[in-house]
């Protein structure tokens, strides 16, 4: 999925409709600010929802048109180009449309994506999922995804703040907290579960242990499991939060889950060589400072350093909503889960789920003459 506001040149030669683009719709940059436009007209600020889709210009717009019943006024604001080597022919790559599909609702179709501004407080996503389904077309030979989407924030050059959201789909996956983790965590799961759900909640999340002992499953758990949408941010583009960019892009996806994986050098206490610096300031800041307030970002961070490798303002008492250290089965529920895996191998002590779940695969860590090789 890509996601960023697009600006769209105005026609001079704007029909005249009922429903007026105000002058004040577009901005110093000549463009057409749809943000602005839903401001005046509905007196809100709006929430904004983009997708990646394949769109055919005109005869899409036609059809959802068509298919809602609009009158010709509802398409807003129309701009085609022809092709450069067929003057008279349309391209169906350069095109941008913005229609008013219901009160609240304002469509904005471009190339390769379409983005919906809208009012939160009305019941508008069932409107929202109508429409995709008219524009997400079937690829030949491809087979249909499933599970849960989730989106990786990405370079993107062409984007407005040179950062953009792609979609991925999480595969479905049912785990039963009982069995695969160890007593405490479904209690601090359902704290973590009502912070996820509350949409006027921020906050930070901490979740951190050994390699192997199932942050990762766990994650993908709460991301098949719940309505949040979730949005993964690569630890090779960390340092991008401190960047001047990332707070305007970031501040398009309100009520949104931040994903940290493997945090540690981000986390690192401020004046270590590992330290996030500003980045780190403007993390901790979207927690519980003043953007908090305004973004209601929630925060998850996952790290496999020990709690005195990171710096102690993370564990401020308000910043910090729940923490949680995954560790090793206990021996007893170690050898109840291998047992109902149907593995032969006797279980004799605490393992970590990567050591249930692949007891059968060689172990590439040991020296094949007794001695341990790696990190130890």
């Amino acid at each position: 999925m890509t996601e960023n506001e697009p600006g769209i040149p105005p026609d001079e030669k704007r029909p005249s409709t009922s429903i007026s683009l105000q002058t004040y719709s577009f901005g110093p940059d000549n463009e057409f600010h749809a943000s602005k436009y839903f401001l005046q007209r509905f007196g809100a600020m709006p929430s904004y929802y983009a997708a990646q889709v394949e769109v055919v210009g005109k005869t899409t717009v036609e059809k959802i048109l068509g298919h809602f019943e609009l009158p010709a006024e509802a398409l807003l604001f129309r701009e085609e180009f022809s092709k450069k080597d067929k003057p008279l022919v349309p391209d169906p790559d350069y095109f941008y449309y913005v229609m008013v599909l219901q009160e609240g609702l304002v469509m904005v179709c471009f190339p390769g994506r379409i983005a919906f501004y809208y009012d939160k407080s009305r019941d508008l996503w069932p409107t929202i999922e109508d429409t995709l389904k008219h524009l997400v077309l079937k690829r030949k030979g491809r087979t249909p995804r499933t599970g849960k989407p989730f989106h990786m924030v990405v370079e993107n050059v062409k984007a407005r703040y040179g950062i953009a959201l792609q979609e991925f789909n999480v595969k479905p996956i049912r785990v039963n907290l009982g069995q695969h983790y160890n007593d405490d965590l479904p209690e601090t799961d359902k704290i973590i579960r009502k912070f996820i759900n509350h949409t006027e909640q921020n906050g930070l999340v901490l979740l951190h242990g050994k390699v192997g002992t199932g942050k990762t499953t766990y994650i993908r758990h709460l991301i098949s499991s719940t309505k949040a949408k979730f949005i993964y941010l690569p630890a090779s583009m960390m340092k991008t939060i401190s960047a001047p960019n990332f707070l305007p892009f970031i501040a398009l996806h309100e009520d949104s889950v931040l994903l940290l994986e493997d945090s540690d050098e981000l986390l690192a206490p401020r004046g270590s060589a590992q330290s996030g610096g500003s980045a780190l300031a403007n993390l901790l800041n979207l927690g519980d400072g003043l953007l908090a307030d305004a973004l209601k970002i929630k925060v998850i961070c996952t790290f496999n350093a020990k709690l005195d490798k990171i710096d102690q303002a993370v564990l401020r008492k308000g910043r910090l909503v729940a923490r949680y250290e995954f560790g090793p089965l206990a021996l007893e529920k170690a050898k109840a889960l291998s047992q109902s895996l149907g593995n032969q191998a006797e279980v004799v002590s605490e393992m970590t789920l990567a050591e249930i779940f692949n007891q059968d695969d060689k172990d590439y860590g040991k020296d094949p003459h007794g001695k341990r090789v790696g990190y130890f």
